[in-house]
């Protein structure tokens, strides 16, 4: 069996910073700690405009930041399948939390999720593993299979990436979020339960099967990446793009955070 582990941290109270969101007297959220619930009210959701959450999804919070994992199934946000961070927002004291209309945050967030080369994953199960009530972090495990993100390419994927044969990565991914944390940190676990390898040779090496993580910030985000992009990320690509570079590498900005 064989495991690969991604890393993401999300830097969200600094990224978030308007309005105030409202707390109700249901589900009050306390004044420190962390915790995480399956929301089952609408007060409890963020809300803003590209607010996706729904009853049934999942809240992680403390006092700085909230932040809504979609439950499993398909997503009502941008990805096909649930189970990905979807809404986020830093905690705006001092009016409440919501309605019975929705949240009353700022969520500007479209969604993050994770990505092997043309699969995603479709999530299967959900479960809070630690709810903060100990006043350590509150995590949340998200569990599926490997799936092709757009239909149209499983049988590319099935072929390029799995040398003909067929998707069946397993995939773990953990939500945690810690007392005072200004980010929640997701931990990607990928294995292989069979007892045949994959390579992951592509084209014979040729190309990489790149893994990572979708960030999709939104219009509404002026995202920065510090260097020689700056805010001017879009014009700083399109430059780099017309640089020539050999096969298997792809011009691209770097940065240490966005």
């Amino acid at each position: 069996m064989r495991y690969r582990k991604l890393f993401l941290l999300f830097g969200l109270f600094s990224l978030f910073t308007l309005p105030l969101s409202l707390f109700s007297a249901c589900e009050e959220r306390p004044a420190v700690g962390a915790r995480a619930l399956t929301i089952t009210q609408r007060e409890s959701l963020i809300g803003g405009p590209m607010a996706a959450g729904n009853l049934g999804d999942f809240l992680i919070e403390n006092e700085k930041i909230r932040a809504i994992i979609s439950r499993p199934g398909i997503s009502e946000a941008f990805g096909f399948f649930g189970g990905n961070l979807m809404d986020a927002d830093r905690v705006r004291a001092g009016i409440g939390q919501g309605n019975s209309t929705g949240g009353g945050g700022f969520d500007t967030l479209v969604e993050f999720f994770p990505l092997f080369f043309l699969s995603v994953v479709d999530t299967q199960s959900a479960e809070i593993l630690q709810d903060g009530r100990d006043g350590k972090e509150a995590k949340i495990r998200i569990t599926g299979q490997g799936a092709s993100f757009i239909a149209l390419t499983e049988q590319l994927n099935n072929l390029i990436t799995f040398m003909g044969g067929k998707n069946r990565l397993q995939f773990t991914m953990e939500y945690s979020l810690s007392p005072g944390q200004n980010y929640v940190r997701l931990d990607t676990t990928i294995s292989n339960p069979q007892e045949q390898g994959y390579s992951f040779e592509t084209f014979g090496g040729i190309v990489p099967a790149v893994n990572g993580i979708v960030g999709l910030f939104g219009k509404r985000n002026t995202l920065f990446i510090p260097g020689i992009a700056g805010y001017n990320i879009r014009f700083s690509l399109e430059e780099i793009f017309k640089t020539k570079l050999n096969a298997p590498a792809i011009p691209g900005l770097i940065g240490d955070f966005v």
